[in-house]
């Protein structure tokens, strides 16, 4: 195109050649005007870490999104920013768990899952066996708290008592831990080496919540919980984290941001965002949202750690967002 304009022509004025010099400032100005275009209405979105947003048909412009009670602040605050930027979609959020958000997601009664696991073996061959698949990205990382009573002894614990409890051995404290369909104990049972093993020393309750409310009455109990789902203070319920060693006589941490993020406190778990390969650009396009470096941005200034900015072991799928096939 270049060598076009520039390209030297007789002295003619009236040839073509030189009566095509004589036209090149407008063809100029006209390809300014053209590049102008394409950055005012391509670049400068992205460079504010919004792209535009594509022209979906009136009907498409819902999302029904399954599992929000696995971090409720978290979620909402992501769920504001959303509708701040796309305030033409319409987001129908739902309680639940894994379970229950994964069954919704394959029975395409949901566009989008909220997890605290990525689906187990299992659960892959029966989605697989249906003829569907679903795609899985870590969004955010918390700790796992192990909680106790103001009024109990135990000052902090190590891996190996915190197993000796959950087990049931010898005359342990009763564990309390929410329900399994919500997620967490894969992950608590993954980091303690008890995967299969069935927790003798465990009473499940429903959620968070009812394990604080547990541990409240129960002075000689501990707890489980993910610091997603905590409620806001936990001196309300004259409850208190119990700092976890990684190793006998090592160093204490408790649940918090700084530790859990550099590795220092080893019970931790991620929060993931699934759906179906093929389920429609609006899907796609919000699951990006949140796993691309404008949500991971978000989620760190709701006050959570993103799963992308910490020095931690993720698990990630082999194919894109929008894919098809297993």
């Amino acid at each position: 195109m270049f060598r076009w304009f520039f390209r030297r022509g007789p002295t003619d004025p009236h040839s073509p050649r030189e009566s095509g010099r004589r036209w090149l400032p407008i063809r100029l100005a006209l390809y300014a005007a053209v590049v102008l275009a394409l950055v005012v209405f391509r670049v400068v979105p992205i460079l504010k870490g919004r792209a535009p947003m594509p022209a979906f048909p009136s009907a498409d412009l819902k999302l029904e999104i399954s599992g929000t009670s696995l971090a409720p602040r978290l979620l909402e605050k992501l769920f504001d920013e959303y509708r701040s930027e796309y305030p033409k979609v319409t987001l129908d959020a739902r309680p639940g768990g894994t379970t229950q958000a994964l069954e919704d997601l394959v029975n395409r009664r949901t566009d989008i899952a909220f997890l605290a696991r990525p689906p187990t073996a299992d659960e892959a061959r029966v989605i697989h066996d249906r003829g569907d698949s679903v795609e899985t990205f870590p969004i955010a990382l918390a700790g796992i708290a192990v909680l106790a009573s103001h009024e109990s002894a135990l000052r902090e614990i190590d891996l190996d008592a915190l197993r000796h409890f959950v087990r049931g051995e010898g005359s342990a404290a009763i564990v309390y831990a929410p329900d399994p369909n919500r997620g967490l104990w894969d992950a608590v049972s993954a980091r303690l080496g008890m995967e299969g093993e069935t927790p003798a020393g465990i009473r499940w309750v429903a959620s968070e919540v009812e394990v604080v409310e547990s541990v409240a009455g129960d002075r000689s109990s501990l707890g489980l919980a993910s610091t997603f789902a905590l409620p806001d203070s936990l001196e309300e319920f004259g409850v208190r984290q119990v700092p976890v060693q990684a190793a006998s006589g090592g160093a204490a941490f408790t649940a918090n941001k700084q530790e859990v993020a550099n590795g220092q406190y080893p019970l931790f778990h991620h929060l993931y965002v699934s759906c179906r390969p093929g389920s429609g650009a609006l899907a796609s396009g919000f699951v990006t949202y949140l796993f691309g470096g404008r949500g991971q941005r978000l989620v760190s200034r709701a006050g959570y750690l993103p799963a992308r900015d910490v020095p931690r072991l993720i698990q990630l799928t082999s194919k894109p967002i929008g894919s098809k096939g297993t």
